[in-house]
């Protein structure tokens, strides 16, 4: 199950004091009247810190991985483990249902690996040459409508992965990639949105009294762009930092963001030292 949202603030707590030392408390339990920001963290040298803790994600992403969790993807029948990416919003009842039957038919007609767009059904074959490969291979084996029927259920690439045992495989479900730039810019385009929304500008002013006011950003995998900007870090250059300092609002001192990862990757920004690649950290999500 995906984790609660008071985890996902507890955990920025954690990432926060894994590098400015000290401890957090809870400020806002979640329910009341007042809007509060998430968590104050103690410093060692006795300032305090309001932090307001947000996710950047796609709301759809959400409830389609929440249905996802709901139903086991182990079927029967497949002799492999096979990683399956999908549109962002397919309809999970129908591709639960249909999925395990249009597998092990590519298996039996030895098809590993298909990447699945529109123009591998066009009628007047007018296919690209990168998709020229699986279009030949629907022709040869004679999964034409395998494919077409995989298509209408949102997959867009299936590939097979080691052999399952006993005959039981799972099925690993991911987005497809869309298109988007991966440039550094959109870590600090996605840090800017969230420090300008009214709703998160509100609580940290309620914050006056502290010392400092952080915003905290999980960047989930729905959104792509930001997620892909921290993992190809390297081929940009300067640590793969955003060139341009995000335009914070007065309310914000401090911005951190950081993947929705298992092992996160850290970036924060402050007025006085610019961004910061913090490199990677046990989260604990």
């Amino acid at each position: 199950m995906k984790p609660s949202t008071s985890s996902f603030e507890e955990a920025a707590g954690r990432v926060i004091t894994r590098f400015l030392g000290g401890r957090f408390e809870t400020v806002d339990p979640g329910g009341g009247a007042a809007q509060l920001h998430d968590l104050d963290v103690y410093l060692l040298d006795g300032r305090v810190a309001a932090v307001e803790v947000t996710r950047h994600n796609l709301p759809i992403a959400l409830a389609t991985l929440s249905e996802t969790k709901k139903r086991s993807w182990a079927f029967g029948g497949l002799t492999n483990h096979w990683c399956v990416k999908t549109i962002v919003s397919p309809d999970v009842r129908k591709l639960h249902k249909e999925l395990s039957g249009l597998l092990v038919a590519l298996e039996r007609a030895g098809v590993q690996n298909l990447v699945i767009r529109p123009e591998l059904f066009d009628a007047e074959r007018n296919v690209s040459q990168s998709m020229r490969q699986y279009r030949d291979v629907l022709d040869a084996t004679g999964t034409a409508d395998v494919g077409q029927r995989l298509f209408d259920l949102g997959v867009r690439h299936a590939l097979a992965m080691d052999e399952a045992s006993p005959g039981r495989g799972e099925v690993l479900l991911g987005e497809a990639p869309v298109a988007g730039t991966a440039a550094p810019s959109s870590i600090s385009d996605a840090v800017a949105f969230h420090a300008n929304l009214p709703d998160n500008r509100s609580k940290l002013s309620a914050a006056a009294d502290r010392d400092q006011r952080h915003l905290f950003v999980w960047a989930e995998s729905s959104r792509a762009e930001v997620v892909a900007a921290f993992h190809f870090a390297a081929t940009f250059g300067s640590d793969g930092l955003p060139a341009t300092a995000p335009q914070l609002p007065r309310e914000v001192d401090v911005a951190w963001i950081a993947t929705d990862e298992e092992r996160a990757r850290v970036c924060r920004y402050s007025r006085s030292n610019g961004w910061e690649n913090l490199g990677r950290i046990a989260s604990r999500i």
